[in-house]
């Protein structure tokens, strides 16, 4: 409990106990109060500690230790942090509420109930199909006030870069925008589409060869790596090319984002780094928070230019210098802009015959224009903006441990066995099946990790988890819990007796956990490789005693 008296925090530690029966209760701890104050001398702040002690009771030097060394330094750490800022958690603060509903619900009943069903992805539907939904929502009644802000007819066209599914193109489609999406992975999902939807499977290096100048709208919806130059291309692209960027997974221009502002979340930081991106390519800003199922719903968007079109080639040059000081490897290959509103390079685009231009004059009045020239695709690294760009794999890399050698599994496996059978602390048991069988010990993961060496702790960590993820994907034989590993041995409905292991948290189970799980498809690790054999009898345990024990038309398999 905490006392506010003038320019001092005066506080009282509670007691908090529970006893079995008695609902829980706390109680003021006057053994050990303490003052904290604030002075200002010679105009410098300063944190005063003041500890109050009972005189009847025995000094506690631990917890004034406590105190000085921890929580003085945390108070004096926040004191120097700006303070947090006020989360914007209202959405669609850019367009008009009644009209967003509306389209919304007609999208969803048009869509989304269809295409749930026939979801053929791995991917959750609910999230990903009403997601995008939404997002497609929002470009539309954007894009609709924008033709009637500046008299168009003409539906404005589109390219949707890091695409994944393809579903928001679908939609857009479908909606009447022309336009295209490209990812360097085809989804299964994009057959269901059928041939009207243009998808093409590419890597899009960001480049002179790869721009979108017959293209109204740039879209980054969970873009990824190519996130940071969705608005350096709509720059370089045209004078006339709009973005909307929807950042999720923190990248810079060549490597993972790294940095923290004080007083801010990471994914703030990474939004204010994207919006500085946006500035620099002479962009005016608009942000704005969408009605989506994710915590990642910040979009940003670009419509407008803070510059005239006499000033695109100080602006390309001030965007060359930006990107160079954040890169590790850049190598100017781009080609400076000579000619003021025109864009440069060979674009991207190819569907562009209902393409709309937006075009600013040199007092910056806004006037369109329609395009109609038929421009070719390319895709090509001999002009990268940074050489040290990596775009994603074409083929996704499977990253838990499953698809390493199998020798140099087998080998983790009886390196971790044999110590934690014969640790310290092994314990030699009688099983409920009337079994001697030594059931180990228990052995720290900072002692496993010693234990196999570099070598092999980096090709573990190459498959992302490392050896933790190795020994819990050998369920069977391992349990890994608590920051230790032991051996596993469950009783006959298959709970965990050997150790006092902190139950987790209730998890909801799923229909398909009910179904009864098949049996003897694999061959038992313990039978094969423990020195007292199983701990279970050929019958009571799940795994195959033997080959002749297997189920027929299972695969000879080791557990």
């Amino acid at each position: 409990m905490a006392y506010r008296l003038g320019s001092s925090l005066v506080i009282l530690p509670l007691w908090h106990y529970k006893k079995e029966g008695i609902q829980s209760s706390s109680s003021e701890c006057k053994d050990l109060v303490y003052e904290v104050k604030l002075c200002v001398e010679d105009g410098k702040c300063q944190l005063k500690l003041n500890v109050c002690v009972d005189p009847d009771m025995p000094p506690s030097d631990s917890s004034e230790q406590w105190l000085c060394d921890v929580i003085l330094h945390k108070m004096a750490k926040w004191m120097e942090e700006p303070p947090l800022r006020k989360p914007n958690i209202s959405s669609l603060q850019l367009l008009p509420i009644d009209a967003y509903n509306d389209l919304y619900q007609h999208l969803k009943e048009k869509y989304g109930r269809e295409l749930v069903e026939k979801w053929p992805e791995r991917t959750d539907p609910q999230k990903f199909v009403f997601e995008d939904v939404a997002i497609a929502t929002y470009l539309l009644v954007t894009w609709e006030r924008e033709r009637v802000d500046l008299g168009l007819e003409k539906k404005q066209s589109f390219a949707d870069l890091g695409c994944g599914n393809g579903l928001l193109v679908h939609i857009l489609r479908q909606e009447g925008h022309p336009g295209f999406g490209i990812d360097v992975r085809k989804r299964n999902i994009w057959d269901m589409y059928g041939d009207s939807i243009d998808l093409r499977e590419a890597p899009i290096i960001p480049s002179d060869t790869n721009l979108f100048s017959n293209t109204d709208w740039l879209i980054g919806n969970h873009s990824d790596e190519l996130t940071p130059w969705i608005p350096v291309m709509a720059a370089r692209s045209s004078y006339n090319t709009r973005f909307f960027v929807l950042p999720c997974c923190h990248h810079d221009f060549d490597s993972k984002f790294s940095g923290k502002n004080a007083g801010e979340s990471q994914y703030r930081t990474y939004l204010d780094f994207i919006k500085t991106v946006c500035e620099v390519c002479g962009f005016d800003v608009l942000e704005d928070a969408l009605r989506i199922p994710s915590t990642k719903r910040i979009c940003l968007i670009g419509k407008s230019r803070s510059y005239t079109t006499s000033e695109e080639a100080m602006v390309d040059q001030r965007i060359t210098e930006y990107i160079k000081s954040r890169c590790k490897n850049m190598v100017d290959n781009h080609c400076p802009i000579q000619l003021t509103g025109h864009s440069h390079g060979t674009p991207l685009d190819s569907d562009n015959e209902h393409a709309v231009s937006v075009n600013r004059t040199g007092d910056g009045q806004l006037q369109t224009t329609n395009t109609t020239d038929k421009l070719q695709t390319t895709n090509t690294t001999d002009k990268a903006w940074a050489l040290s760009f990596q775009p994603r794999a074409k083929v996704e890399k499977v990253r838990n441990c499953t698809q390493l050698p199998h020798d140099l599994t087998s080998e983790v496996v009886q390196r971790v066995f044999d110590a934690v059978l014969n640790a310290e602390d092994a314990v030699l048991m009688c099983t409920e099946y009337g079994r001697n069988w030594c059931k180990g010990g228990v052995v720290p993961l900072s002692s496993i990790v010693s234990l196999l060496g570099s070598d092999i702790l980096k090709r573990l960590k190459s498959e992302c988890g490392g050896v933790q993820t190795l020994l819990r994907n050998h369920h069977n034989i391992f349990q890994v819990s608590g920051g230790a590993v032991r051996l596993r041995y469950d009783d006959q409905d298959g709970h965990n007796l050997q150790y006092n292991v902190p139950p987790r948290k209730k998890q909801k189970i799923k229909q398909k956990d009910l179904k009864q799980k098949p049996v003897k498809t694999k061959l038992c690790w313990f039978h094969d490789n423990h020195p007292d054999g199983c701990p279970k009898t050929r019958e009571h345990c799940q795994f195959a005693h033997g080959a002749e024990d297997l189920n027929k038309g299972s695969q000879h398999e080791q557990n």
